[in-house]
């Protein structure tokens, strides 16, 4: 009985250490991995409740705990973006058609809305291109087909394939989008790494460091990797 409540107990764990890792991680700390992180980890444990004889109300206590402790994050528009625009999951994070629905046609408003945006800081500084006098008058088919811009870039994007973060370049509006939702991170984990590794330069024996040398330093030390590829690329 001990040896198979060990065994459930580190199958129901795995998930959610594995979860951990991923929002306390450095390289990909955006706030959009919060919510498809939740929805796999939930997924995940509802797969092996079934399966479990001793272990079932540790999994149940651990879908409690994340009910109430991220309650109502997924109906908050700026999550919905923040893990929209994340090219790793764009929709696959949602798990019935109405969901998809609601975050497409969110989307659409929020590129519509920095189209928009541009469009007002092109014609303040005047280079948009001046209408003739009676422009009014002529309508054409192809004209109808301007108001579509924003769909035309959500429904590009949605349906490419590439998951890197490079492939945001090719969607202007969806990159602006991913700047501003994104800037939030989903743990503070890589802050406190970040103050550890000032408290290891900053050392009774280094107590005289000026504000603006410790800072260099400690730019230094956390970019220690891309210092390095420097030094090869010079040499």
């Amino acid at each position: 009985n001990e040896r198979m409540f060990l065994k459930e107990y580190c199958c129901v764990l795995q998930p959610l250490a594995s979860a951990l890792d991923i929002l306390q991680a450095e390289s990909k700390c955006f706030i959009g991995y919060l919510l498809p992180t939740l929805a796999s980890l939930r997924t995940k444990l509802q797969a092996i409740k079934p399966t479990l004889k001793m272990a079932a109300p540790l999994v149940e206590a651990i879908l409690t705990s994340l009910k109430r402790r991220f309650e109502g994050y997924d109906l908050r528009d700026e999550m919905i973006i923040a893990s929209l625009t994340l090219p790793q999951f764009r929709l696959r994070w949602l798990d019935d058609n109405d969901r998809r629905n609601y975050a497409r046609n969110l989307l659409y408003e929020q590129v519509l809305a920095v189209q928009q945006v541009e469009m007002q800081a092109e014609q303040q500084n005047g280079s948009a291109e001046m209408p003739q006098p009676d422009d009014d008058f002529f309508m054409f088919v192809a004209d109808t087909f301007k108001q579509t811009d924003e769909t035309a870039e959500v429904d590009m994007y949605l349906s490419d394939t590439s998951r890197d973060i490079e492939s945001l370049l090719k969607f202007p509006c969806i990159l602006k989008l991913f700047k501003r939702y994104n800037t939030s991170l989903p743990s503070s984990a890589p802050v406190e790494r970040l103050f550890s590794l000032a408290g290891q330069i900053l050392t009774p024996r280094r107590n005289r460091l000026t504000d603006s040398h410790f800072q260099r330093q400690l730019l230094l030390r956390a970019n220690k990797v891309f210092v390095a590829q420097s030094k090869i690329f010079t040499i």
